[in-house]
């Protein structure tokens, strides 16, 4: 007999299973007519939430579904320098508010770089200069390397342009520019 009422409640478990896994995939798509785009100016609550992938900072929308995904659209990424990459049509989508919470964010990254930047050694500093130069290509690979400035003034050179990426790569004038500035 006790077989028979292990088989009874194994049978009554799966059909209980069964009755929830139906009602989830119900709300799922009732979920999904919800989750459409809405305007987000309609609301003032935040939607933004952020996540740490282990390359820097992502935020996504959670009163959206990408249908391509079945997740959470990314409206934007924060690199460990504090860079941000937005992420449309689902960006432009965001409450002032939710992207003012991902500027400060990325804001925040920027110092807590910036303050680990002014930890290094000016060695450890051209280290990595030279290490992001590396990877250049083109003219401005070229540049870098024929630069025989001084470390301290590579330091301030390219600090901006390949460290924080804030800044324009700084590439020399042309010659023929610089030839007409010495016959003034």
């Amino acid at each position: 007999m006790p077989e028979l009422t292990n088989t009874l409640d194994f049978n009554h478990i799966i059909h209980q299973s069964h009755n929830i896994v139906k009602e989830f995939s119900e709300k799922i798509s009732e979920n999904a007519e919800i989750s459409q785009p809405t305007p987000a100016e309609e609301s003032t609550e935040k939607f933004v939430h952020f996540g740490l992938l282990g390359n820097g900072i992502t935020a996504y929308d959670v009163s959206k579904i990408n249908p391509e995904t079945n997740d959470y659209p990314i409206v934007a990424h924060i690199e460990g320098n504090g860079k941000m990459t937005t992420y449309e049509p689902y960006y432009s989508q965001l409450s002032e508010q939710d992207k003012n919470s991902i500027a400060n964010e990325a804001a925040r990254q920027k110092e807590v770089f910036q303050s680990k930047w002014d930890g290094l050694t000016p060695e450890q500093q051209y280290s990595r200069i030279y290490d992001a130069g590396l990877s250049l290509t083109g003219d401005a690979f070229h540049a870098f390397l024929d630069d025989n400035a001084s470390m301290e003034d590579k330091i301030a050179k390219y600090t901006r342009s390949l460290i924080f990426e804030d800044e324009p790569f700084p590439m020399p004038e042309p010659m023929e520019e610089k030839e007409n500035d010495k016959k003034k």
